[in-house]
């Protein structure tokens, strides 16, 4: 069976106080969704990853400053990651998603 990664062109939601389940939720659905349409035939899996700490989600980090801060943040501490995926076949209706 092939694979072919097909980057999906959407602009994701980021919001530092955003409940991170619905965030990559609705990121992995929105992925999901744009290649499903353009491969309605296909089995489409999009996924989005999130960091949680101190009540905020980490989102994809600035620059190189940015991602060095996030990492001085989570070193050595206790820290959520969610994982939301979402399937699609658009020929079929057929949709799961799950965090």
């Amino acid at each position: 069976m092939a694979f072919e990664v097909i980057p999906p062109e959407v602009t994701e939601f980021e919001e530092p106080t955003a409940d991170p389940r619905m965030m990559v939720l609705h990121n992995a659905a929105l992925k999901a969704d744009w290649v499903a349409s353009r491969r309605p035939e296909s089995l489409i899996l999009g996924a989005d990853t999130t960091v949680f700490i101190d009540g905020a989600v980490l989102n994809k980090p600035k620059d190189l400053h940015d991602s060095r801060r996030m990492l001085r943040l989570l070193s050595g501490r206790t820290h959520t990651v969610f994982t939301g995926i979402a399937v699609r076949r658009a020929a079929t209706g057929s949709s799961a998603t799950r965090v």
